[in-house]
């Protein structure tokens, strides 16, 4: 059974992943929901090793995060 979780990153075009420390400028993959390309630090990259987890973009966390979660867990 694989452990779930989501871990938040930040799209390319996102200044916000600059002002993380340290940056968010690895390639995780891509949002489970708008496909977009997810950066993270090194902190989210290991919590996706560590966890099995997928990633997802700030801006869908925002919008719609639980409701993405859930439909993970649940298939």
């Amino acid at each position: 059974m694989r452990a779930h979780g989501l871990v938040v990153g930040y799209r390319a075009e996102d200044t916000r992943r600059y002002f993380k420390q340290p940056r968010a400028e690895i390639r995780a993959g891509r949002c489970v929901d708008c496909k977009a390309e997810v950066f993270l630090n090194v902190y989210g990259v290991s919590a996706v090793k560590e966890r099995d987890a997928d990633v997802i973009c700030a801006n869908c966390d925002a919008r719609e995060g639980a409701l993405v979660d859930r439909e993970l867990i649940e298939s």
